[in-house]
């Protein structure tokens, strides 16, 4: 994820402080630093592993938070979205295109959407398992 390359990164990263819950993975993490384990494919990123996101190097159940902001190329297959839903403990934050997804009747999913006052909005999906989390304060 390069939020540093869009018009206004720090709504996305404001958004992400703001809906993590615990412990945070964030997968595909690229420019981003949100979390307290980075993944990235691209060890230029600098993440705490360098792995890619469809063979994840950790035990399930460890993360309460996993953020993912992969390539849109990885939608062609979405296998990989369950999978970080049978990881996440309590909330899975992906960014998407304009695609809605399920994980299952434990999960509630919200979506968001951020304009970022350029020519991208970011779409997040926010799931959420056995509830929606608190409300949160505005973004802008």
């Amino acid at each position: 994820m390069d939020f540093d390359s869009g018009p206004a990164p720090h709504l996305n990263r404001l958004f992400l402080s703001t809906m993590k819950l615990g412990y945070t993975l964030n997968v595909c993490c690229g420019t981003d630093r949100t979390g307290d384990v980075l993944i990235d494919v691209d060890p230029r990123f600098k993440p705490t592993i360098v792995a890619d996101l469809e063979h994840l190097p950790i035990r399930k159940g460890i993360f309460e938070t996993i953020i993912c902001d992969p390539p849109f190329s990885m939608y062609r297959t979405q296998a990989w979205i369950a999978e970080l839903g049978h990881h996440a403990r309590r909330r899975l934050i992906i960014s998407t295109p304009l695609m809605l997804f399920r994980l299952g009747a434990a999960w509630e999913r919200e979506v968001w959407m951020i304009d970022t006052a350029g020519h991208f909005m970011r779409i997040w999906q926010v799931f959420t398992r056995g509830g929606p989390h608190e409300p949160l304060n505005t973004f802008a």
